[in-house]
């Protein structure tokens, strides 16, 4: 074979190659759109804003990684402060037909304030107040004004002067 036959053919093999390598690799799908579900309460708690009862089950992350054990519909472990910790949280919110919802990424303080969140005052004949779980805190005829319990999710069943039972659900 002549040299300048497979000089040809040696660049027509390493275009060929070349062609190949450059050939366009698909783009990574999009990022789910982010919703803004988060709320923050106090120096300690991250919570959805489940009143519409949309969601049904919770993962909560910190730095992009499932918290063991954090699948409520709040962020909360006694004595932690995550005010100023520097960590990034989200939730993936989980509703009842199996779809989620990704909450936006952020900070502690990056969160919006949530607006006071404890009921009302109402004619109350007979006020039980309830952990998340179902565990009986107190009883009382009146709501009390002030309550010494930890952070967290309750539940009041509130018994009107007519007898009408309500549930309400309270952050403390």
């Amino acid at each position: 074979m002549n040299k300048q036959l497979l000089t040809a053919l040696m660049v027509t093999v390493l275009w060929t190659m070349s062609a190949a390598v450059k050939a366009e690799v698909a783009p990574p799908p999009p990022k789910p759109e982010c919703k803004d579900i988060v709320y923050r309460k106090w120096n300690d708690l991250l919570f959805v804003d489940n009143g519409n009862e949309e969601f049904t089950a919770y993962q909560w992350y910190k730095n992009n990684t499932a918290i063991e054990g954090a699948t409520r519909q709040y962020l909360y472990t006694e004595g932690i402060i995550l005010q100023g910790d520097g960590n990034i949280y989200h939730v993936v919110a989980t509703r009842a037909n199996g779809s989620q919802v990704i909450s936006c990424e952020g900070r502690f303080e990056d969160f919006s304030a949530s607006a006071p969140l404890n009921p009302g005052k109402k004619a109350i004949r007979r006020a039980v107040l309830y952990t998340y779980n179902g565990d009986k805190i107190g009883e009382w005829e009146t709501r009390p004004e002030h309550l010494n319990v930890p952070g967290g999710c309750y539940i009041w069943h509130l018994t009107d002067e007519d007898g009408n039972l309500t549930s309400e659900r309270v952050l403390y």
